[in-house]
C-alpha cells in the first residue's frame, strides 16, 4: 500500500523540493503527485 501527502508549508521562505520514489515505482498515484509537483515549480 502507497501513502501520498501534501504538507503545505506557511510563514516561511520559498525553498526547493525534493521529489523521490523507489526505482522501479511504477505507481500511478505517484506519478501523478510527481507531476502535480512539476507543475506548481513551473517546470
Amino acid at each position: 500500500m502507497s501513502t501520498v501527502r501534501w504538507a503545505p508549508l506557511t510563514d516561511v521562505e520559498p525553498l526547493r523540493v525534493a521529489l523521490a520514489w523507489h526505482d522501479g515505482s511504477e505507481n500511478p498515484l505517484v506519478r501523478g503527485f510527481a507531476d502535480v509537483v512539476r507543475g506548481l515549480a513551473g517546470e
